[in-house]
């Protein structure tokens, strides 16, 4: 129910949030049909909420809690050296070299834009979700407990947030507003770039095992 958001999680989350939007507002960087947008994803995010359920929460016991300590190091490792990589492919920094992460990185990138014509389509999975996963399991996770389970509420979720922009993405392409050859080559682009693989890592990773030690709705604001 609504009652769900006097929880202090969400209503952090929408002050930070309304914060943020305030501070791209007040500085113009952004139109005005990026601002309706945003506000659109807020109004889903609130039915979201208001449409599911909280799940369960099975707390890490004692002798549990070292190893997801450590698993939450591991992956906020792996955070950092992926966003040091994200802010040097956008020139915000240097380009950082770590031995061997860098080398395999480079050979991996350089065999993606050779098959695939972009060096992140193949390099891009190999980090967020190929290297954490392939780790995590050797550190005594689940695959399940990694977001490869049965869902929560999902066909509610999916309904909500694919249905509506789905209609829109196929009025504009009927109506001339837009090619579905070019729909097809964002989805695939954005499928390899980030979507799944980048949620992998702070939803299936970070989120999961945070949830060990605190509840679901604070797990979701630390990594949202």
């Amino acid at each position: 129910s609504i009652r769900r958001l006097r929880l202090t999680p969400y209503w952090l989350f929408i002050f930070i949030w309304l914060a943020s939007v305030a501070v791209i507002a007040i500085s113009a960087t952004v139109s005005a049909a990026s601002l309706i947008y945003n506000l659109g994803l807020g109004v889903f995010a609130i039915i979201t909420i208001a449409i599911t359920q909280t799940d369960t929460h099975a707390p890490a016991n004692s002798a549990q809690r070292p190893l997801i300590y450590a698993q939450i190091a591991f992956i906020l490792l792996i955070i950092v050296i992926t966003g040091l990589g994200g802010m040097a492919f956008h020139n915000m920094i240097d380009d950082v070299y770590i031995p061997v992460w860098s080398d395999i990185n480079r050979a991996i990138g350089g065999v993606s834009f050779d098959l695939l014509g972009s060096s992140t389509f193949l390099s891009n999975p190999w980090r967020y979700f190929v290297v954490p996963f392939i780790v995590l399991l050797l550190m005594r996770a689940r695959p399940a407990e990694l977001g490869f389970g049965r869902g929560h509420r999902v066909w509610r979720v999916v309904a909500l947030w694919c249905i509506i922009p789905l209609a829109a993405i196929l009025f504009a392409g009927f109506a001339g507003m837009v090619s579905f050859e070019r729909v097809g080559r964002l989805f695939f682009s954005n499928a390899l770039n980030n979507g799944f693989f980048e949620e992998f890592l702070f939803r299936g990773t970070l989120q999961t095992r945070l949830r060990r030690l605190m509840s679901p709705a604070w797990s979701i604001v630390i990594t949202g």
